[in-house]
């Protein structure tokens, strides 16, 4: 049986039932919000920027998965690890029991007595100092996210994540995934709490017999704990560890079964046809743009092809709210064409940005 635990694969245990039971209960034991549940969103989110690779990803219905080092959180997926003094106090009270035992002669036993604190002091830190070493650990192991949200509407995403307003939010239809598929039993949402989890107990020998598969479920709480102040992100993840040396660090694609069923325009999507200081000749201008318009062009295909509802983000009136306006592929298309002939200038943007937003769907 041992054997068999070694050879199977983090995706492999996660498809087992009471693997992902054991980790929804320790999840809701820590959370704090009486909402915390697993039930899975119709239609999830994925923000992310105006490039080659996500057209591509679009194209081919592969989401892309970061390695947990590239995150930009720098406790994101960390292992934290506390020594239970209670053990600590009780195998030196142990450790000393036995050396009075020896009965070493009273000044001896004076000496010991007297340096008892000291001594159990130095072996909390250099505990702690072994927890420590763990607190980057899964990078080595390769595990990488899909990190997505159930909010489309958030100005700090779009800031964050889309490029400042300048790319895209990506929706899923994940209601179409059976309850029981591969992919369901991967996918979680993110636990936001005030302190870390402590996983102690899942790396304790002493515990061994708690737990089945203790070190997977580690992985997946480290993994889906965030602090608190990231919880405007409402984010769920799917959690994959890689198998090959040589993907480990790396950026990958895959296909998980879900298809995109909405594409969303940043607010300042339009900045991405105007004049960047940084390119100092007009031939590097024109060629920006030309890459520019060739991915638009994909993307307004793929919408039109694959009846895709295409959005641009707009702005609510006297308020800080972010709205989508259901656009037309085809009056887009003819948009472009029609009135980025250049690199635009930036005092025509805003003129220009009005009649892109002027290309709703009707």
């Amino acid at each position: 049986m041992e054997k068999q635990k070694k050879d199977l694969l983090y995706f492999d245990v996660m498809q087992m039932n009471d693997v992902r039971d054991q980790i929804e209960k320790i999840l809701k034991e820590q959370s704090e919000k009486q909402n915390y549940h697993f039930d899975l969103p119709r239609i999830l989110y994925k923000y992310c920027k105006f490039a080659d690779y996500t057209i591509s990803g679009l194209e081919k219905c592969t989401i892309t998965f970061t390695p947990i080092e590239l995150l930009n959180d720098m406790f994101d997926s960390s292992i934290n690890i506390v020594a239970d003094e209670r053990e600590i106090e009780a195998d030196i009270d142990s450790f000393f029991t036995r050396l009075h035992n020896l009965k070493l002669g009273c000044y001896v036993n004076h000496y010991v007595n007297h340096c008892k604190n000291s001594i159990v002091e130095g072996y909390k830190k250099s505990i702690n100092r072994k927890y420590k070493d763990l607190f980057d650990l899964l990078p080595y192991l390769g595990a990488r996210v899909a990190c997505l949200t159930n909010i489309n509407n958030s100005p700090l995403m779009w800031s964050h994540y889309a490029n400042s307003n300048q790319g895209l939010c990506i929706a899923y239809d994940f209601g179409k995934l059976e309850r029981n598929s591969k992919i369901s039993k991967m996918i979680f949402p993110v636990l936001y709490s005030d302190k870390p989890i402590d996983l102690h107990k899942y790396f304790d020998d002493k515990n061994n017999n708690d737990y089945n598969f203790k070190i997977e479920i580690a992985i997946t709480i480290a993994v889906l704990s965030k602090a608190i102040y990231w919880n405007y992100e409402n984010e769920w993840r799917i959690i994959d560890i890689s198998k090959n040396d040589d993907e480990k660090g790396k950026h990958i694609s895959l296909d998980i079964g879900v298809k995109p069923c909405g594409v969303y325009m940043g607010y300042h999507f339009f900045k991405n046809f105007i004049i960047n200081e940084n390119d100092d000749t007009y031939e590097k201008q024109y060629n920006r743009l030309k890459d520019s318009l060739a991915l638009t062009d994909r993307i307004f295909n793929l919408c039109e092809s694959n009846s895709i509802p295409l959005y641009a983000i707009d702005y609510e009136f006297g308020t800080y709210n972010l709205i989508p306006k259901r656009m037309s592929a085809k009056k887009l298309r003819y948009f472009f064409k029609s009135e980025i002939i250049r690199p635009v200038e930036y005092r025509f943007y805003h003129s220009l940005h009005d009649s892109f937003l002027r290309c709703f769907d009707t």
